[in-house]
């Protein structure tokens, strides 16, 4: 059974909806969720992830003219595999993103270190992390805390130790983790993202990631940018549009922040 673009786009759709349904929840006093029903969505989710997956690799398949291509080939072994090992190079390099902004008292938030690996996936095009949906605070990755590699950094390798709900700092094997992500990472690039943006407030990091996703939708779709058409763009989804009543993205802000984009290679255009 081959699937079809039409389907693909559907099941995005259902991922992003799951995706609202979870912030929702977490949101929630926690007493109020049963163990139960966040052991049903994280297996919902697996389940959501893997099939994907599959609808990826028999997508390329067919692209490639192979015959007879169904889910059973994209349930092999090497798929898992793959799979598996795209979420330990996520915790890997989420690891070694909180290593490095790490001070000794100054635990690392969720917050921080997502909005730091979204510029990096930009900056060195990795193409380890392209989960990004809109949420309200800017380019947000729920796959990062809910889809697996979280839970690998803390509990599977130790690398992250949790001080609450919402913040790290390195783990007893984090050397571990920063030996692997440095095998996946243009390290030199990356640590010039962090040592480029680690003094900037969250306020101001949400501006930058925000701007720099809509600039590269307004670039894909083949429209030209300034601060006029990015604020317009981001008028215009649902999730952001309220960023337009606050100070950080005043038209100035949202323009130095284009041209700050621009002098630091986030944006060609």
């Amino acid at each position: 059974m081959a699937w079809s673009k039409d389907k693909k786009l559907m099941q995005v759709q259902v991922e992003e909806d799951l995706y609202s349904i979870i912030e929702e929840l977490a949101a929630r006093d926690r007493r109020s969720i049963t163990q139960e029903v966040i052991w049903l969505i994280e297996q919902g989710i697996s389940r959501r992830d893997n099939l994907l997956a599959q609808v990826s690799l028999v997508e390329t398949a067919e692209r490639q003219g192979a015959k007879g291509s169904g889910i059973e080939r994209a349930t092999s072994e090497p798929a898992r595999r793959s799979t598996r090992d795209a979420a330990t190079n996520q915790a890997a390099v989420l690891s070694w993103v909180v290593a490095q902004l790490y001070d000794p008292g100054k635990v690392v938030s969720r917050y921080r270190a997502g909005k730091m690996i979204y510029l990096i996936e930009q900056a060195t095009e990795l193409g380890l992390f392209v989960s990004y949906l809109k949420h309200a605070a800017g380019p947000y990755d729920p796959k990062l805390r809910y889809g697996g590699p979280e839970k690998i950094a803390l509990v599977g390798h130790r690398w992250l130790r949790a001080t609450d709900e919402s913040h790290f700092e390195p783990g007893p094997e984090i050397a571990e983790a920063i030996d692997h992500a440095e095998k996946v990472l243009d390290a030199a690039s990356a640590k010039k993202v962090i040592r480029d943006f680690r003094k900037y407030t969250n306020g101001t990091l949400e501006r930058w990631t925000t701007v720099d996703m809509a600039a590269r939708e307004i670039i894909a779709d083949g429209g030209k940018i300034s601060a006029e058409t990015v604020l317009a763009h981001i008028n215009a989804i649902p999730q952001w549009a309220a960023k337009l009543e606050r100070e950080e993205f005043e038209l100035d802000k949202v323009a130095k922040t284009i041209d700050g984009l621009r002098k630091l290679g986030y944006l060609k255009a």
